[in-house]
């Protein structure tokens, strides 16, 4: 009786669309960091190579965070692809 109203599927549409638009900013972001991370590294290699060491390797595992990232954008995009295409049918059929 008080449970949850079922989701539509336009409203699974713009949950996906809004998951995309989440995952290309944390891109982008991740793409800037990764950049800082290999400037500093290049500016403290000959003084501190420790520390350099450590942020070549935090933007190697970023650079893996985002091959993921892109991987879940390419899920949802055919999820979306997916969804819209039957939103389309039943606009046919009715």
């Amino acid at each position: 009786m008080f449970g949850k109203k079922k989701a539509t599927l336009a409203d699974v549409l713009t949950n996906i669309k809004i998951a995309r638009n989440r995952v290309r900013i944390y891109k982008n972001r991740m793409k800037d960091r990764i950049e800082k991370y290999n400037q500093m590294s290049e500016r403290n290699f000959g003084r501190f190579t420790a520390v350099s060491m450590e942020y070549m390797k935090e933007a190697e595992q970023l650079q893996r965070i985002i091959q993921f990232l892109n991987t879940i954008d390419i899920l949802l995009e055919m999820a979306e692809i997916k969804i819209e295409t039957i939103i389309y049918i039943g606009y046919i059929v009715n």
